[in-house]
């Protein structure tokens, strides 16, 4: 599982100073907070930084965890293809269907929806949410 870390991006006129990937892994960029902190979740071992760049390890808390996942593009991309995963199977009329007439049909949706909602937080773990 991936580690989050923030920093405060630094500049110059020449160059924005950003966080080194790992060699064996990722470093992806969520988001940035209300606080000017950019959050990257980073798989794998991080190698020295530029100077310019002071990562620390974030402790999540379920209101930091919510603005992250409000605030990434990564987490919402995620979100649509759960979406997207259900839609394959499942039109919304169909999903109208199932909540109207529950029994088997509402089962199988249901079961459908819970496999889809699965693989969606599998995705976010990854990402250390």
């Amino acid at each position: 599982m991936a580690t989050l870390y923030s920093y405060t991006k630094q500049s110059d006129q020449f160059t924005t100073y950003l966080p080194s990937a790992p060699l064996d892994g990722s470093l992806t960029e969520l988001c940035t907070l209300d606080d000017g902190r950019t959050v990257v979740s980073v798989d794998g071992e991080l190698p020295a930084q530029p100077v310019e760049v002071v990562l620390t390890e974030l402790v999540l808390d379920d209101a930091l965890r919510a603005e992250i996942k409000a605030k990434s593009p990564h987490v919402a991309l995620i979100n649509a293809r759960v979406v997207e995963r259900i839609r394959a199977e499942y039109s919304q009329d169909d999903e109208i269907k199932a909540l109207r007439i529950g029994g088997d049909y509402a089962a199988a949706w249901g079961e459908h929806v819970k496999v889809c909602r699965a693989w969606g937080d599998e995705q976010k773990e990854a990402l250390g949410l």
